[in-house]
C-alpha cells in the first residue's frame, strides 16, 4: 500500500526563505497529502506568503516564537492521517524526487522508523551539509560528512538519527516516541528523538535519494553555556548507567565525556545545575524522567550505547554501519530452481554490514554455477560431496568473520528488515546468544515456527506451527531458534562448537540450543524479523530419509544434553515416545529406517554420554513448558 505522507515546515520570520521552499514542494514528483507550515509568531510577511501560495499549506498560528520542536509537534499533530510525517527546515528546497524517495524508503524497509535525507550545501550543492547524525567518542553529536564531496555518500546506511531540516518519521513511531522534547527549544531536538526510538527498537535509515539543499550553518567555535545543556541533555537523558562491575571507571568516562564537552575541569562538574552526581559515581541530569514515565524513561542498552558512540565520522564517505558485521550462511542442495530467490533477499537486507556465504553441498543440478555468475559478490564453498545440513553450515561458519552467524535455508525468503530486526533484539543482554525468527509460511497466511517447543517425551516441535499469523506481541525468551532461520552470536559458537556434523540433518539446531542453554545462554523471538519459507522443500526433492534422521537425532539429543534426573523422571514419556515414532515408521512403510535409527543411536552412545556438562539450575524447566501449540519436529 502505497504510503501517505505529510510535510510539516516550522516558521520564525522566513518570509525570504519560505517562497522557495514552498515553491520546491510544489514540484514534487509525489505530492504530500497535507503541507503545514507552524509559524512562530512571525512579524514579517510570511504568513501571508503561505496563505497566499498556490500549494494551499495549512497555515497553524502559533501566536509565539516556541522554538522548532514545539513548532514541528504542533506542525505534525495537524498532519491529519498521513503515514509518514516529514519535517523541513524553511531555508531548504527540495529537489524534485525528495519525498517520493523518503517514502519509498520506509515502504521497502519497514525495520526503519526514520529516514535521514541527503542534505548538501545550497552554495555549493556537490557538499555534503549532512547525512545523518552520529555522535562523536567525546559524546558531542555530529553532521555525518559535512563538508564532503556528495559523491562519497551514494549508498544507504544505518545512523544515529535524521537532521531534522530533512527528516522522515513514520507516524507510528513518532507518537510512540512522543515526538521531540519540547524543552529542547531548538537544537539536538533530533539526536535525542534518534536516541528514543533506539530505546524503543525503531532505527534510522540515511537514503541518499532523498535530496534537499540547505541554506543554513552550524554554530562555529565551543558552545555557549544554554548550548551545552542541550548538547548534554540527550547524552545523559539515554546514558546506560554503570552497573556493579566498575563503577569508578564508568563514572570517570562519563565525566570525560562532560568536559569534552563543556570545556570544564573534573571538579566543577557538581557545579553544573544541569547535572548530577548518582549512585556509583554516574553522571545523570538533575531533572530526569522516572523509568517508565515517558519515552526516555528507560535508556538506550549499554551495547546500544557503544554502537552509536563508536560512529566516529573518521571515514564518513563509507556509510558508517551501526553494528557488527553479520555473516549469513545459506546452505545449498540442488536447489537451482529457488536459490536465486533466498540470495536476492538477503543482498536487499537494510542491515549495512552483511557477508553473504552460500556452501553448496555437492549440488548436481548446476545451481552452484548459477550461484558463481548471478551473485559474484557471495562467498561460494564449493564441497564435493554431500554432508548434510550440520556440515554444510559449519564450513559456511570456517569461511565466516561476522560478529553473529546467521543461517538461513535456501528455500527460505527473508523480509528486508530481518537482520536489522533480529539484531534490535540481539543487543538486548550480553547473555543472549540466539535469536529465533518469526518464519511464515511461503504465502504469509500461517506461522511455519516462532522457535523451538520441547516436551517431555524427548519431542521438539516448531512453536506455532500451522497456527494462522497474528499480530506479533512483545519479545519473549523461547528454549532455541529453529534452523530454518536463525542468528546465533560467533563469540559463544567459539565456546561451544556449531552444529553436530554427524547429525547430518534435524535436530542439529535443537542439540546447538541445548549446548548453548548449558553454557549459560539464553533465546529471544524477533517477532518483527520475518521470514517466508517453504517448509521441507529442500528434503523432498533430494530424497532424504527424514524419519531415520529425525529418530536417531531426537535420541542423541536427549543422551547428550538432558539432566540425568530428567531422563529419569520422564523415563516412561521417553519410551512412549518411541514406540509411537517405531509404530509411524511401520505404517509409513520404513520400519527398516526406525530400526537403523535406534541401532546407530546405540553406536554413538559411548561418545554422546562423554560429552555431556553439568546442566545449570532451571534448564529442565523448559521441558512441556511451553503452552504454544506446535508441529513439524525440527
Amino acid at each position: 500500500m502505497k504510503m501517505r505522507a505529510a510535510v510539516v515546515i516550522p516558521n520564525f520570520n522566513g518570509e525570504r526563505l519560505l517562497g522557495p521552499c514552498l515553491d520546491s514542494l510544489l514540484a514534487q514528483s509525489a505530492p504530500a497529502v497535507r503541507v503545514v507550515v507552524a509559524d512562530n509568531g512571525s512579524a514579517d510577511g510570511s504568513v501571508a506568503l503561505a496563505s497566499a501560495h498556490p500549494l494551499k499549506p495549512v497555515v497553524l498560528r502559533l501566536g509565539a516564537n516556541l522554538g522548532f520542536a514545539r513548532a514541528a509537534n504542533a506542525g505534525a499533530a495537524a498532519a491529519g492521517g498521513a503515514d509518514v510525517i516529514a519535517f523541513l527546515n524553511n531555508d531548504a528546497v527540495t529537489d524534485p524526487g525528495w519525498l517520493a524517495a523518503g517514502t519509498d524508503a520506509l515502504t521497502r524497509h519497514p525495520a526503519a522508523a526514520a529516514v535521514a535525507s541527503l542534505v548538501l550545501s545550497a552554495d555549493d550543492r556537490a557538499t555534503v551539509d549532512s547525512a545523518g547524525d552520529l555522535f562523536g567518542r567525546d559524546g558531542r553529536p555530529a553532521s555525518r560528512g559535512q563538508g564532503r564531496p556528495a559523491a562519497e555518500f551514494s549508498e544507504p546506511a544505518e545512523v544515529l538519527s535524521a537532521c531534522a531540516c530533512a527528516a522522515f518519521y513514520r507516524r507510528e513511531w513518532f507518537d510512540r516516541a512522543g515526538g521531540f522534547e519540547e524543552s529542547f527549544w531548538a537544537y539536538l531536538e533530533d539526536v535525542d528523538l534518534g536516541l528514543r526510538l533506539a530505546t524503543l527498537g525503531g532505527r534510522c535509515l540515511f537514503w541518499p535519494a532523498a535530496v534537499v539543499y540547505h541554506r543554513g550553518g552550524h554554530r562555529p567555535g565551543r558552545p555557549s553555556r544554554p548550548q551545552t545543556r542541550r548538547l548534554l541533555r540527550p547524552r545523559l537523558r539515554h546514558r546506560p548507567q554503570p552497573g556493579a562491575r566498575g563503577p569508578a571507571r564508568a563514572a570517570a568516562g562519563a565525566a570525560r565525556g562532560l568536559v569534552a564537552v563543556a570545556g570544564r575541569r573534573p571538579d566543577s562538574l557538581r557545579r553544573l545545575s544541569f547535572v548530577r552526581i548518582g549512585a556509583g559515581g554516574a553522571v545523570v541530569p538533575r531533572r530526569a524522567r522516572r523509568a517508565g514515565t515517558g519515552a526516555g524513561g528507560s535508556g538506550v542498552s549499554a551495547r546500544a550505547w557503544r554502537r552509536f558512540r563508536s560512529i566516529a565520522p573518521a571515514h564518513p564517505g563509507r556509510g558508517a554501519a551501526v553494528g557488527g558485521l553479520i555473516s549469513v550462511i545459506v546452505p545449498n542442495r540442488d536447489g537451482a530452481d529457488i536459490i536465486s530467490a533466498c540470495l536476492r533477499s538477503v543482498l536487499a537486507q537494510t542491515w549495512p554490514s552483511v557477508e553473504l556465504i552460500v556452501v553448496d553441498d555437492g549440488s548436481t543440478d548446476g545451481s552452484a554455477a548459477l550461484i558463481a555468475r548471478e551473485f559474484p559478490t557471495a562467498k561460494l564453498v564449493r564441497l564435493p560431496a554431500p554432508v548434510g545440513f550440520a556440515g554444510a553450515c559449519n564450513a559456511g561458519l570456517a569461511a565466516a568473520s561476522g560478529d553473529w552467524i546467521a543461517i538461513l535455508n535456501s528455500d527460505a525468503e527473508a523480509e528486508p528488515g530481518w537482520l536489522a530486526e533480529a539484531m534490535a533484539v540481539a543487543e538486548s543482554a550480553p547473555e543472549v546468544a540466539m535469536i529465533a525468527c518469526r518464519v511464515l509460511s511461503a504465502d504469509g497466511a500461517t506461522v511455519d515456527s516462532l522457535g523451538l517447543r520441547l516436551t517431555r517425551g524427548g519431542l521438539a516441535f516448531l512453536r506455532g506451527r500451522g497456527a494462522p499469523d497474528a499480530a506479533p506481541p512483545a519479545t519473549e525468551e523461547v528454549f532455541g531458534p529453529a534452523g530454518s532461520a536463525a542468528l546465533y552470536r560467533a563469540s559463544a559458537l567459539a565456546a561451544v562448537g556449531f552444529f553436530a556434523p554427524d547429525f547430518f540433518a534435524y535436530y542439529e539446531d535443537v542439540d546447538l540450543a541445548w549446548r548453548l542453554r548449558l553454557a549459560g545462554y539464553r533465546c529471544l523471538l524477533a517477532h518483527r524479523a520475518w521470514v517466508r519459507h517453504r517448509h521441507s522443500h529442500t528434503a523432498a526433492r533430494v530424497g532424504l530419509d527424514k524419519r531415520y534422521y529425525l529418530q536417531r537425532n531426537r535420541l542423541r539429543t536427549v543422551a547428550r544434553n538432558w539432566p540425568g534426573w530428567q531422563i529419569l523422571r520422564n523415563l516412561h514419556r521417553l519410551v512412549a515416545a518411541d514406540l509411537a515414532s517405531i509404530a509411524l515408521a511401520t505404517v509409513e512403510g520404513r520400519p527398516l529406517s526406525a530400526i537403523r535409527a535406534r541401532l546407530d543411536f546405540l553406536l554413538s552412545l559411548p561418545a554422546d554420554l562423554r560429552g555431556r556438562r553439568a546442566a545449570p539450575a532451571g534448564i529442565g524447566d523448559w521441558l512441556g513448558r511451553d503452552s504454544l501449540p506446535g508441529g513439524g519436529q525440527s
